[in-house]
């Protein structure tokens, strides 16, 4: 009850291999864009995972092709007990509201015994995964978080090598009012793997660090793709239905601009439905699901028209006749990897939302200033795209999908980030 839970994977533990331990700390995005490289070299290491929030890894078994390719890359995961999260929260605020300074070794202690690494030692023996803590040769995390588990690993093996990852394809290079709420300052000996050259530049003011690897995009390295369409099997579409594929955002109060998002929802809606031979396909960001305000209009439609999916954004999108977009989401890169051509919503931020990324409500984002979407201002434009899209009629001047294969490296990404790994690793 009071043990963090261990959980098997399907690649069998080798004592001869050196182990990596990742950890995946908010969402599956994290392990998203890591695992092709996990997968490409789980026959040189072991790969060990633990997640700290039970809904990343919740969300990662609804996608059951990603689910599948994770079991066969781990020997094992660990997710947090329930009741020694629940103990350690509670006992700490309570420590913390009581302001004795007598109780901080108290507080000191229950950290340590939340955070012990001879727990999780000791849980894989018990497996028969023979972990050896000393054979831990490299600690992986999102860039964006300092997890408590990588410190205690860090504590342990001061010669243990961390490699810090983005958890997101966002294009960082053009949002130069945008702060990435970095939690700590790297220690020099430490490795960033960073997606692109524009993100370098972005970053290169933001993060004490100058152990940069320029990557690529891992998750669009066309050898991966090829991997999961394998896991999937293509029916033949329905030849009455045209399919619009819907990256979406259920409504935050925080973000969006309520009649603004109830606008563009309904938009979508009404030309599906009057179009009487689309249908549309709703895939919700992970940390966005569906809510009251999308269910509340989506259900006044016929359900012949819509439905939501969990299928793999790579799949979705590859079955789609159109692909679309929320404002400024990463998601964009995902339709041009499937070889479609990004229809971009336009801008619903709230005017708070905007004030704080200095972003007037008709400016174009900066995929669209990279030439990697096509972004209809209002409702009559993405009317007119949708129509010129389906009749397979071409309304770009340059190719989105050539700008994405220049900008996102998609070939070799994943050889030379795992070359890098193993590198680190000697």
């Amino acid at each position: 009850m009071f043990i963090h839970n261990i959980y098997k994977g399907n690649k069998p533990f080798n004592k001869n291999n050196k182990t990596i331990i990742v950890v995946v700390r908010k969402q599956p995005g994290e392990i998203d864009w890591i695992l092709p490289v996990l997968d490409h070299i789980n026959n040189k290491f072991n790969i060990i995972v633990i997640f700290e929030k039970k809904i990343a890894h919740v969300l990662l078994k609804e996608n059951k092709i990603l689910y599948n390719f994770f079991l066969n890359t781990v020997c094992c995961y660990f997710t947090h007990s329930l009741f020694k999260n629940f103990f350690l929260r509670f006992s700490h605020k309570i420590l913390m509201k009581i302001g004795i300074s007598s109780l901080s070794y108290l507080n000191n202690r229950i950290y340590k015994n939340f955070y012990n690494l001879f727990e999780l030692e000791n849980s894989c023996n018990i497996n028969n995964i023979s972990l050896k803590l000393d054979d831990v040769r490299v600690l992986m995390q999102d860039f964006t978080d300092n997890s408590p588990w990588i410190k205690k690993f860090f504590e342990n093996n001061s010669k243990t090598k961390i490699v810090s990852y983005p958890h997101t394809t966002n294009i960082f290079g053009n949002l130069n009012n945008t702060k990435i709420k970095s939690k700590k300052k790297f220690e020099e000996k430490n490795f960033i793997l960073i997606n692109s050259k524009l993100d370098l530049k972005y970053l290169e003011n933001k993060i004490n660090n100058k152990n940069y690897f320029l990557c690529g995009y891992p998750k669009y390295d066309i050898s991966w793709l090829k991997k999961i369409e394998k896991k999937f099997n293509f029916k033949k579409k329905s030849s009455f239905q045209e399919r619009i594929f819907i990256a979406f955002k259920g409504f935050d109060p925080k973000f969006y601009d309520k009649s603004k998002y109830e606008h563009q929802l309904k938009s979508l809606f009404e030309y599906a439905n009057y179009k009487k031979n689309c249908k549309l396909i709703f895939k919700f960001h992970p940390k966005a699901q569906e809510d009251k305000v999308f269910l509340n209009i989506a259900n006044i439609y016929p359900k012949k028209i819509w439905e939501i999916t969990k299928d793999h954004l790579h799949i979705g999108s590859k079955k789609s006749d159109i692909f679309v977009s929320f404002f400024r989401n990463a998601s964009i890169l995902d339709g041009l990897a499937s070889n479609k051509i990004p229809v971009e919503l336009w801008n619903i931020n709230n005017r708070d939302r905007n004030n704080l990324l200095k972003i007037k409500s008709y400016e174009k984002s900066h995929y669209s200033k990279l030439n990697l979407c096509i972004s209809p201002s209002n409702n009559t434009e993405m009317i007119f795209i949708f129509d010129q899209l389906l009749n397979r009629r071409k309304i770009y001047k340059k190719n989105p999908i050539i700008s994405f294969v220049q900008l996102c490296k998609t070939k070799k990404s994943i050889v030379r980030t795992s070359n890098f790994i193993k590198k680190v690793s000697s």
